[in-house]
Protein backbone atom coordinates (compact mmCIF):
# COMPACT_ATOMS: atom_id res chain seq x y z
CA UNK A 1 0.00 0.00 0.00
CA UNK A 2 1.41 3.41 -0.96
CA UNK A 3 2.09 5.96 1.84
CA UNK A 4 2.00 9.74 1.58
CA UNK A 5 4.41 11.89 3.61
CA UNK A 6 5.27 15.52 3.38
CA UNK A 7 8.51 17.34 4.42
CA UNK A 8 12.24 17.11 3.91
CA UNK A 9 14.04 13.80 3.88
CA UNK A 10 16.87 13.46 6.43
CA UNK A 11 19.82 11.37 5.35
CA UNK A 12 20.57 9.61 8.62
CA UNK A 13 19.55 6.37 10.37
CA UNK A 14 17.32 6.21 13.37
CA UNK A 15 19.21 5.97 16.69
CA UNK A 16 18.70 2.96 18.89
CA UNK A 17 19.77 4.55 22.17
CA UNK A 18 19.10 8.00 23.56
CA UNK A 19 21.40 9.47 26.24
CA UNK A 20 21.39 13.00 27.56
CA UNK A 21 21.66 14.81 30.88
CA UNK A 22 19.30 16.40 31.43
CA UNK A 23 16.88 13.85 29.93
CA UNK A 24 16.00 13.81 26.24
CA UNK A 25 12.61 15.04 25.00
CA UNK A 26 9.50 12.86 25.09
CA UNK A 27 7.32 12.59 21.91
CA UNK A 28 3.71 11.50 21.77
CA UNK A 29 1.53 10.82 18.73
CA UNK A 30 -2.11 11.81 18.51
CA UNK A 31 -4.08 9.78 17.87
CA UNK A 32 -2.07 6.85 19.17
CA UNK A 33 -0.84 4.89 16.11
CA UNK A 34 -2.25 1.53 17.21
CA UNK A 35 -5.38 -0.42 16.34
CA UNK A 36 -7.64 0.37 13.40
CA UNK A 37 -8.74 3.56 11.69
CA UNK A 38 -11.33 4.15 8.99
CA UNK A 39 -10.44 5.42 5.53
CA UNK A 40 -7.45 7.62 6.44
CA UNK A 41 -5.62 8.92 9.49
CA UNK A 42 -3.57 12.09 10.11
CA UNK A 43 -1.18 11.97 13.05
CA UNK A 44 0.22 14.92 14.96
CA UNK A 45 3.43 14.62 17.02
CA UNK A 46 4.09 16.59 20.21
CA UNK A 47 7.56 16.74 21.87
CA UNK A 48 8.02 17.88 25.49
CA UNK A 49 11.12 18.25 27.73
CA UNK A 50 10.04 19.76 31.08
CA UNK A 51 13.46 19.47 32.74
CA UNK A 52 15.70 20.30 29.86
CA UNK A 53 16.47 23.15 27.52
CA UNK A 54 13.50 22.25 25.30
CA UNK A 55 12.80 20.15 22.21
CA UNK A 56 14.45 21.22 19.02
CA UNK A 57 13.22 18.89 16.23
CA UNK A 58 10.83 15.95 15.76
CA UNK A 59 11.40 13.29 13.15
CA UNK A 60 9.31 10.41 11.75
CA UNK A 61 9.53 7.56 9.27
CA UNK A 62 6.41 5.88 7.76
CA UNK A 63 6.50 2.30 6.45
CA UNK A 64 10.30 2.20 6.34
CA UNK A 65 10.54 5.31 4.20
CA UNK A 66 12.91 8.22 4.52
CA UNK A 67 13.30 10.03 7.84
CA UNK A 68 11.34 13.28 7.65
CA UNK A 69 11.47 16.39 9.85
CA UNK A 70 8.03 16.81 11.35
CA UNK A 71 8.30 20.48 12.27
CA UNK A 72 10.48 23.33 11.12
CA UNK A 73 9.65 26.54 12.90
CA UNK A 74 5.92 27.05 12.71
CA UNK A 75 5.36 24.80 9.63
CA UNK A 76 3.53 21.62 10.56
CA UNK A 77 3.91 18.63 8.25
CA UNK A 78 1.01 16.17 8.78
CA UNK A 79 1.59 12.46 8.76
CA UNK A 80 -1.05 10.91 6.50
CA UNK A 81 -1.77 7.20 5.93
CA UNK A 82 -4.24 5.59 3.55
CA UNK A 83 -5.91 2.16 3.47
CA UNK A 84 -3.70 -0.72 4.52
CA UNK A 85 -1.33 -1.80 7.33
CA UNK A 86 1.39 0.68 8.27
CA UNK A 87 4.37 1.14 10.66
CA UNK A 88 5.12 4.59 12.13
CA UNK A 89 8.46 5.41 13.84
CA UNK A 90 9.05 8.82 15.50
CA UNK A 91 11.35 10.63 18.01
CA UNK A 92 12.66 14.11 18.94
CA UNK A 93 15.93 15.91 19.82
CA UNK A 94 16.56 18.89 22.12
CA UNK A 95 18.73 21.96 21.71
CA UNK A 96 21.64 20.24 23.40
CA UNK A 97 21.61 17.40 20.92
CA UNK A 98 20.04 14.84 23.20
CA UNK A 99 18.06 12.31 21.11
CA UNK A 100 15.00 10.50 22.30
CA UNK A 101 14.66 6.73 21.86
CA UNK A 102 12.52 5.97 18.77
CA UNK A 103 8.87 4.91 19.16
CA UNK A 104 7.54 2.32 16.67
CA UNK A 105 3.87 1.39 16.31
CA UNK A 106 1.85 -0.66 13.78
CA UNK A 107 -1.74 0.22 12.84
CA UNK A 108 -4.35 -0.52 10.16
CA UNK A 109 -6.48 1.83 8.03
CA UNK A 110 -9.73 0.26 6.77
CA UNK A 111 -11.70 1.39 3.69
CA UNK A 112 -15.29 2.18 4.71
CA UNK A 113 -16.01 4.94 2.20
CA UNK A 114 -17.72 4.03 -1.08
CA UNK A 115 -16.26 5.26 -4.35
CA UNK A 116 -17.69 8.27 -6.13
CA UNK A 117 -18.97 8.23 -9.73
CA UNK A 118 -19.47 11.27 -11.93
CA UNK A 119 -20.97 11.38 -15.43
CA UNK A 120 -20.58 13.70 -18.41
CA UNK A 121 -24.21 13.24 -19.46
CA UNK A 122 -25.66 16.07 -21.58
CA UNK A 123 -29.35 17.06 -21.68
CA UNK A 124 -29.83 16.06 -25.34
CA UNK A 125 -28.05 14.10 -28.07
CA UNK A 126 -28.59 13.89 -31.81
CA UNK A 127 -29.25 10.28 -32.92
CA UNK A 128 -26.60 8.66 -30.64
CA UNK A 129 -25.84 9.33 -26.97
CA UNK A 130 -22.33 8.42 -25.76
CA UNK A 131 -21.90 8.91 -22.02
CA UNK A 132 -18.79 8.25 -19.90
CA UNK A 133 -18.95 7.30 -16.22
CA UNK A 134 -15.83 8.14 -14.15
CA UNK A 135 -15.34 6.55 -10.70
CA UNK A 136 -12.69 7.31 -8.05
CA UNK A 137 -11.99 5.90 -4.57
CA UNK A 138 -11.92 8.18 -2.49
CA UNK A 139 -11.34 11.64 -0.88
CA UNK A 140 -10.79 12.31 2.79
CA UNK A 141 -10.79 15.75 4.45
CA UNK A 142 -9.31 16.19 7.92
CA UNK A 143 -7.63 18.80 10.12
CA UNK A 144 -8.23 21.47 7.50
CA UNK A 145 -6.28 19.55 4.85
CA UNK A 146 -8.02 18.24 1.69
CA UNK A 147 -6.20 15.02 0.99
CA UNK A 148 -6.89 12.62 -1.89
CA UNK A 149 -6.87 9.29 -0.19
CA UNK A 150 -5.91 6.09 -1.94
CA UNK A 151 -8.71 3.71 -1.02
CA UNK A 152 -8.97 0.01 -1.77
CA UNK A 153 -9.63 0.87 -5.43
CA UNK A 154 -12.69 0.86 -7.69
CA UNK A 155 -13.94 -2.68 -8.32
CA UNK A 156 -16.54 -1.87 -10.95
CA UNK A 157 -19.04 0.64 -12.27
CA UNK A 158 -22.59 -0.42 -13.15
CA UNK A 159 -25.41 1.33 -15.00
CA UNK A 160 -29.00 0.75 -16.05
CA UNK A 161 -31.40 2.44 -18.50
CA UNK A 162 -34.46 0.35 -17.66
CA UNK A 163 -35.15 1.43 -14.12
CA UNK A 164 -32.72 -1.05 -12.60
CA UNK A 165 -34.26 -4.22 -14.09
CA UNK A 166 -30.93 -5.09 -15.65
CA UNK A 167 -27.47 -3.67 -14.96
CA UNK A 168 -24.49 -3.39 -17.28
CA UNK A 169 -20.92 -3.25 -16.02
CA UNK A 170 -18.79 -0.63 -17.73
CA UNK A 171 -17.95 3.02 -17.91
CA UNK A 172 -19.42 3.90 -21.30
CA UNK A 173 -23.12 4.14 -22.10
CA UNK A 174 -24.15 4.18 -25.78
CA UNK A 175 -27.80 4.59 -26.78
CA UNK A 176 -28.81 5.04 -30.44
CA UNK A 177 -32.56 4.56 -30.12
CA UNK A 178 -34.39 7.86 -30.18
CA UNK A 179 -37.21 8.32 -27.66
CA UNK A 180 -40.11 10.71 -27.23
CA UNK A 181 -39.50 10.77 -23.46
CA UNK A 182 -36.20 11.24 -21.57
CA UNK A 183 -34.01 8.30 -20.58
CA UNK A 184 -33.09 7.94 -16.90
CA UNK A 185 -29.56 6.70 -16.34
CA UNK A 186 -28.94 4.93 -12.99
CA UNK A 187 -25.36 4.22 -11.96
CA UNK A 188 -23.15 3.28 -9.03
CA UNK A 189 -19.66 1.93 -8.31
CA UNK A 190 -18.17 -0.47 -5.77
CA UNK A 191 -14.66 -0.69 -4.36
CA UNK A 192 -12.43 -3.64 -3.59
CA UNK A 193 -13.36 -3.44 0.09
CA UNK A 194 -17.01 -4.07 -0.84
CA UNK A 195 -18.32 -0.54 -0.29
CA UNK A 196 -21.22 0.34 -2.62
CA UNK A 197 -21.95 3.86 -3.70
CA UNK A 198 -25.46 5.25 -3.39
CA UNK A 199 -27.17 4.94 -6.78
CA UNK A 200 -26.94 8.13 -8.81
CA UNK A 201 -29.20 9.19 -11.66
CA UNK A 202 -29.17 11.50 -14.65
CA UNK A 203 -31.66 12.25 -17.43
CA UNK A 204 -31.04 12.78 -21.13
CA UNK A 205 -32.84 12.63 -24.46
CA UNK A 206 -31.83 11.08 -27.80
CA UNK A 207 -33.39 13.08 -30.60
CA UNK A 208 -34.13 11.59 -34.03
CA UNK A 209 -32.62 13.90 -36.66
CA UNK A 210 -32.50 11.49 -39.64
CA UNK A 211 -35.35 11.50 -42.15
CA UNK A 212 -36.83 8.27 -43.54
CA UNK A 213 -36.10 7.01 -47.06
CA UNK A 214 -38.92 6.23 -49.53
CA UNK A 215 -38.82 4.16 -52.74
CA UNK A 216 -41.45 3.27 -55.34
CA UNK A 217 -42.12 0.34 -57.67
CA UNK A 218 -42.93 2.64 -60.60
CA UNK A 219 -42.02 1.52 -64.14
CA UNK A 220 -41.72 3.66 -67.25
CA UNK A 221 -44.98 2.51 -68.88
CA UNK A 222 -48.35 0.95 -68.08
CA UNK A 223 -51.27 -0.31 -70.16
CA UNK A 224 -54.77 0.68 -69.15
CA UNK A 225 -54.07 1.24 -65.44
CA UNK A 226 -51.00 2.36 -63.49
CA UNK A 227 -50.78 1.42 -59.78
CA UNK A 228 -47.64 2.54 -57.97
CA UNK A 229 -46.73 1.58 -54.39
CA UNK A 230 -44.47 3.47 -51.98
CA UNK A 231 -42.23 1.82 -49.36
CA UNK A 232 -40.64 3.92 -46.59
CA UNK A 233 -37.96 2.91 -44.06
CA UNK A 234 -36.72 4.90 -41.06
CA UNK A 235 -33.16 4.62 -39.75
CA UNK A 236 -32.48 1.81 -37.25
CA UNK A 237 -32.48 4.14 -34.24
CA UNK A 238 -35.29 6.33 -35.47
CA UNK A 239 -38.82 6.66 -34.13
CA UNK A 240 -40.37 5.08 -37.22
CA UNK A 241 -42.11 6.29 -40.36
CA UNK A 242 -44.91 8.72 -39.64
CA UNK A 243 -46.55 9.24 -43.04
CA UNK A 244 -45.94 9.12 -46.81
CA UNK A 245 -47.24 11.81 -49.17
CA UNK A 246 -47.53 11.99 -52.97
CA UNK A 247 -48.53 14.47 -55.66
CA UNK A 248 -49.70 13.36 -59.13
CA UNK A 249 -49.27 15.70 -62.10
CA UNK A 250 -48.74 18.83 -60.02
CA UNK A 251 -51.68 18.34 -57.69
CA UNK A 252 -51.61 18.84 -53.94
CA UNK A 253 -49.79 16.34 -51.76
CA UNK A 254 -51.99 13.52 -50.46
CA UNK A 255 -51.12 11.06 -47.69
CA UNK A 256 -51.00 7.44 -48.83
CA UNK A 257 -48.80 4.47 -49.68
CA UNK A 258 -50.07 3.89 -53.24
CA UNK A 259 -51.59 5.78 -56.17
CA UNK A 260 -53.66 4.53 -59.14
CA UNK A 261 -54.51 6.28 -62.40
CA UNK A 262 -56.22 5.18 -65.64
CA UNK A 263 -55.61 8.45 -67.46
CA UNK A 264 -53.69 7.82 -70.67
CA UNK A 265 -50.61 9.86 -71.49
CA UNK A 266 -47.48 11.03 -69.64
CA UNK A 267 -47.53 11.53 -65.88
CA UNK A 268 -45.24 13.02 -63.20
CA UNK A 269 -45.30 11.73 -59.64
CA UNK A 270 -43.70 13.36 -56.55
CA UNK A 271 -43.43 11.63 -53.15
CA UNK A 272 -41.71 11.82 -49.75
CA UNK A 273 -42.09 10.57 -46.15
CA UNK A 274 -41.80 11.98 -42.63
CA UNK A 275 -40.97 10.22 -39.37
CA UNK A 276 -42.47 10.35 -35.87
CA UNK A 277 -39.86 12.67 -34.36
CA UNK A 278 -41.28 15.16 -31.86
CA UNK A 279 -42.05 18.01 -31.80
CA UNK A 280 -41.04 18.42 -35.47
CA UNK A 281 -40.95 15.34 -37.73
CA UNK A 282 -37.98 14.89 -40.05
CA UNK A 283 -38.96 15.13 -43.71
CA UNK A 284 -36.93 13.61 -46.55
CA UNK A 285 -36.27 15.44 -49.83
CA UNK A 286 -39.03 15.11 -52.42
CA UNK A 287 -38.41 12.39 -55.05
CA UNK A 288 -39.93 12.13 -58.52
CA UNK A 289 -40.72 9.52 -61.20
CA UNK A 290 -42.23 9.80 -64.69
CA UNK A 291 -44.37 7.20 -66.47
CA UNK A 292 -46.76 6.74 -69.39
CA UNK A 293 -50.18 5.08 -69.46
CA UNK A 294 -51.37 3.74 -72.83
CA UNK A 295 -54.91 2.66 -73.70
CA UNK A 296 -55.85 -0.94 -72.97
CA UNK A 297 -55.46 -3.08 -76.15
CA UNK A 298 -57.94 -5.91 -76.87
CA UNK A 299 -57.22 -6.39 -80.58
CA UNK A 300 -54.72 -9.11 -81.60
CA UNK A 301 -52.18 -8.61 -84.37
CA UNK A 302 -52.62 -9.97 -87.92
CA UNK A 303 -50.15 -12.34 -89.56
CA UNK A 304 -49.40 -13.41 -93.13
CA UNK A 305 -46.76 -15.37 -95.07
CA UNK A 306 -44.89 -15.28 -98.40
CA UNK A 307 -45.34 -19.02 -99.04
CA UNK A 308 -45.57 -20.28 -102.66
CA UNK A 309 -47.07 -23.52 -103.97
CA UNK A 310 -43.78 -25.32 -104.60
CA UNK A 311 -40.09 -25.26 -103.77
CA UNK A 312 -37.04 -27.22 -104.83
CA UNK A 313 -34.99 -28.94 -102.10
CA UNK A 314 -35.61 -26.26 -99.38
CA UNK A 315 -38.56 -24.02 -98.58
CA UNK A 316 -38.01 -20.77 -96.64
CA UNK A 317 -41.34 -19.27 -95.62
CA UNK A 318 -41.41 -15.82 -93.95
CA UNK A 319 -44.23 -15.17 -91.48
CA UNK A 320 -44.96 -11.52 -90.63
CA UNK A 321 -47.21 -10.17 -87.87
CA UNK A 322 -48.45 -6.58 -87.59
CA UNK A 323 -50.28 -5.13 -84.57
CA UNK A 324 -53.29 -2.89 -84.94
CA UNK A 325 -52.73 0.89 -84.96
CA UNK A 326 -52.35 2.10 -81.39
CA UNK A 327 -51.79 -1.45 -80.11
CA UNK A 328 -49.28 -2.43 -77.48
CA UNK A 329 -47.07 -4.24 -79.99
CA UNK A 330 -46.51 -7.75 -81.35
CA UNK A 331 -45.33 -10.17 -78.71
CA UNK A 332 -44.60 -13.44 -80.57
CA UNK A 333 -45.21 -15.54 -83.68
CA UNK A 334 -46.24 -19.22 -83.38
CA UNK A 335 -46.49 -22.05 -85.93
CA UNK A 336 -47.00 -25.79 -86.39
CA UNK A 337 -45.20 -27.66 -89.19
CA UNK A 338 -47.09 -30.61 -90.66
CA UNK A 339 -49.36 -30.78 -87.60
CA UNK A 340 -46.48 -31.08 -85.12
CA UNK A 341 -45.84 -29.27 -81.85
CA UNK A 342 -46.25 -25.52 -81.45
CA UNK A 343 -43.05 -23.58 -82.10
CA UNK A 344 -42.46 -20.01 -80.89
CA UNK A 345 -40.33 -18.43 -83.58
CA UNK A 346 -39.85 -14.90 -82.20
CA UNK A 347 -40.36 -13.34 -78.79
CA UNK A 348 -40.45 -9.57 -79.04
CA UNK A 349 -37.94 -7.27 -77.41
CA UNK A 350 -39.58 -3.96 -76.60
CA UNK A 351 -42.96 -3.30 -78.22
CA UNK A 352 -42.50 -3.61 -82.02
CA UNK A 353 -45.37 -2.91 -84.42
CA UNK A 354 -44.22 -5.67 -86.83
CA UNK A 355 -42.33 -8.94 -86.40
CA UNK A 356 -41.02 -11.25 -89.15
CA UNK A 357 -39.87 -14.83 -88.63
CA UNK A 358 -38.39 -17.24 -91.22
CA UNK A 359 -39.45 -20.91 -91.22
CA UNK A 360 -37.05 -23.23 -93.06
CA UNK A 361 -38.42 -26.61 -94.28
CA UNK A 362 -36.51 -29.45 -95.97
CA UNK A 363 -37.59 -32.83 -97.26
CA UNK A 364 -39.27 -33.61 -100.56
CA UNK A 365 -43.03 -33.94 -100.55
CA UNK A 366 -46.09 -32.06 -99.39
CA UNK A 367 -45.98 -29.81 -96.30
CA UNK A 368 -48.25 -27.44 -94.38
CA UNK A 369 -47.60 -24.60 -91.94
CA UNK A 370 -50.26 -23.41 -89.49
CA UNK A 371 -49.34 -20.01 -88.01
CA UNK A 372 -50.69 -17.18 -85.83
CA UNK A 373 -49.45 -14.35 -83.58
CA UNK A 374 -50.14 -12.63 -80.24
CA UNK A 375 -49.47 -9.17 -78.83
CA UNK A 376 -47.68 -8.19 -75.62
CA UNK A 377 -50.94 -8.24 -73.67
CA UNK A 378 -51.68 -11.82 -74.67
CA UNK A 379 -54.33 -11.06 -77.32
CA UNK A 380 -54.10 -14.12 -79.62
CA UNK A 381 -54.92 -14.03 -83.31
CA UNK A 382 -57.86 -16.21 -84.41
CA UNK A 383 -58.54 -18.01 -86.68
CA UNK A 384 -55.10 -19.38 -87.47
CA UNK A 385 -53.65 -19.30 -90.98
CA UNK A 386 -52.51 -22.35 -92.98
CA UNK A 387 -50.36 -22.58 -96.12
CA UNK A 388 -49.66 -25.76 -98.16
CA UNK A 389 -46.74 -26.37 -100.50
CA UNK A 390 -44.53 -29.07 -101.97
CA UNK A 391 -40.78 -29.50 -102.07
CA UNK A 392 -39.37 -31.19 -105.17
CA UNK A 393 -36.00 -32.83 -105.99
CA UNK A 394 -33.25 -31.83 -108.38
CA UNK A 395 -33.05 -33.76 -111.65
CA UNK A 396 -30.07 -36.05 -112.30
CA UNK A 397 -28.56 -38.12 -115.12
CA UNK A 398 -26.19 -41.09 -115.22
CA UNK A 399 -24.27 -42.28 -118.27
CA UNK A 400 -22.29 -45.41 -119.22
CA UNK A 401 -19.36 -45.08 -121.61
CA UNK A 402 -18.61 -47.33 -124.62
CA UNK A 403 -16.13 -50.22 -124.10
CA UNK A 404 -14.32 -52.36 -126.64
CA UNK A 405 -16.79 -54.42 -128.65
CA UNK A 406 -14.71 -57.56 -128.23
CA UNK A 407 -12.85 -58.83 -125.17
CA UNK A 408 -10.99 -62.14 -124.74
CA UNK A 409 -11.38 -64.43 -121.76
CA UNK A 410 -10.35 -64.08 -119.01
CA UNK A 411 -9.37 -60.46 -119.53
CA UNK A 412 -11.34 -58.04 -117.27
CA UNK A 413 -12.58 -54.69 -118.53
CA UNK A 414 -13.72 -51.42 -116.90
CA UNK A 415 -17.13 -49.80 -117.18
CA UNK A 416 -17.32 -46.05 -116.39
CA UNK A 417 -19.53 -43.03 -116.79
CA UNK A 418 -20.73 -39.72 -115.32
CA UNK A 419 -23.37 -38.96 -112.62
CA UNK A 420 -24.63 -35.37 -112.54
CA UNK A 421 -24.67 -35.28 -108.74
CA UNK A 422 -21.52 -33.62 -107.31
CA UNK A 423 -21.37 -35.71 -104.13
CA UNK A 424 -19.31 -38.78 -103.27
CA UNK A 425 -20.82 -41.87 -101.71
CA UNK A 426 -24.17 -42.01 -103.52
CA UNK A 427 -25.46 -45.47 -104.45
CA UNK A 428 -25.10 -46.56 -108.09
CA UNK A 429 -26.02 -50.07 -109.23
CA UNK A 430 -24.66 -51.93 -112.33
CA UNK A 431 -26.94 -54.49 -113.93
CA UNK A 432 -25.70 -57.23 -116.33
CA UNK A 433 -27.37 -59.73 -118.73
CA UNK A 434 -25.00 -62.63 -119.34
CA UNK A 435 -24.71 -64.58 -122.61
CA UNK A 436 -27.67 -66.95 -123.14
CA UNK A 437 -29.71 -65.41 -120.30
CA UNK A 438 -32.91 -63.39 -120.63
CA UNK A 439 -32.68 -61.87 -117.14
CA UNK A 440 -30.89 -58.84 -115.86
CA UNK A 441 -28.93 -59.52 -112.68
CA UNK A 442 -27.61 -57.25 -109.94
CA UNK A 443 -23.87 -56.78 -110.22
CA UNK A 444 -22.77 -54.06 -107.74
CA UNK A 445 -24.54 -51.66 -105.42
CA UNK A 446 -21.64 -49.28 -104.78
CA UNK A 447 -19.28 -48.01 -107.41
CA UNK A 448 -16.05 -46.12 -107.06
CA UNK A 449 -16.33 -42.54 -108.25
CA UNK A 450 -14.94 -39.08 -107.62
CA UNK A 451 -16.60 -35.68 -107.60
CA UNK A 452 -15.66 -33.61 -110.61
CA UNK A 453 -17.17 -30.14 -110.52
CA UNK A 454 -20.92 -30.40 -111.06
CA UNK A 455 -20.80 -34.17 -111.68
CA UNK A 456 -19.16 -37.35 -110.38
CA UNK A 457 -17.22 -39.83 -112.48
CA UNK A 458 -17.80 -43.49 -111.65
CA UNK A 459 -16.10 -46.74 -112.70
CA UNK A 460 -16.58 -50.49 -112.22
CA UNK A 461 -14.18 -53.38 -113.02
CA UNK A 462 -15.92 -56.47 -114.45
CA UNK A 463 -14.35 -59.92 -115.10
CA UNK A 464 -16.32 -62.11 -117.59
CA UNK A 465 -16.61 -65.91 -117.10
CA UNK A 466 -18.41 -66.88 -120.34
CA UNK A 467 -17.94 -66.32 -124.03
CA UNK A 468 -20.67 -64.46 -125.78
CA UNK A 469 -22.41 -61.10 -125.71
CA UNK A 470 -22.92 -59.28 -122.38
CA UNK A 471 -25.40 -56.40 -121.89
CA UNK A 472 -24.83 -53.66 -119.17
CA UNK A 473 -26.64 -50.59 -117.79
CA UNK A 474 -26.20 -48.53 -114.57
CA UNK A 475 -28.90 -47.08 -112.25
CA UNK A 476 -28.77 -44.14 -109.75
CA UNK A 477 -31.39 -44.70 -107.04
CA UNK A 478 -31.73 -41.01 -106.15
CA UNK A 479 -31.49 -39.32 -102.72
CA UNK A 480 -33.25 -36.72 -100.60
CA UNK A 481 -32.55 -33.93 -103.08
CA UNK A 482 -32.08 -35.72 -106.44
CA UNK A 483 -34.37 -37.75 -108.70
CA UNK A 484 -33.33 -41.29 -109.76
CA UNK A 485 -31.72 -41.85 -113.20
CA UNK A 486 -30.93 -44.86 -115.52
CA UNK A 487 -28.25 -45.02 -118.22
CA UNK A 488 -28.45 -46.51 -121.73
CA UNK A 489 -27.61 -50.17 -122.35
CA UNK A 490 -24.32 -51.21 -123.93
CA UNK A 491 -23.09 -54.60 -125.22
CA UNK A 492 -19.71 -56.24 -124.89
CA UNK A 493 -18.63 -59.39 -126.81
CA UNK A 494 -16.33 -61.81 -124.98
CA UNK A 495 -14.36 -64.37 -127.11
Amino acid sequence: MTSLAFAMVLAFSLPSVASADPPAPSTTASPAPVGSFNNAVVFSLTATEPAGPGAANTFFRLDGGAVTTYSVGFAIVPIFSSVGTHTLTYYSTDTLGNTEGAHTSTFTVNDTLPPTTITDVAPTYADVATITLSASDNQFVGLGYAVTAIGSGVAGTHWSLDGGSTWTTGTQVVESQASTSPYTLLYYSTDVAGNRETTGSASFRVNDTIAPVTSSDATSSYVGTATIHFTAHDNSGGLGVGATYYSLDGGGFVQGTSVTTTSTGSHSLLFYSTDKASPTPNSESVKSVNFVVTAFDTTPPTSSSDATASYIVTATVHISATDNPGGIGVGAIYYKLDGGSVVTTVVAVGNPTTLTAPVVVTGAGSHSIEFWSADLLGNVESPHHTVNFTIGKLSSTISISAVPASVKLPKPFVLSGLLTVPTNGLSCVVYVKKPGSARWSYSSNRLSYNAAGAASGWWYRYTPTLRGTYSFYVNFAGDGTHIAATSRTIKVTVK
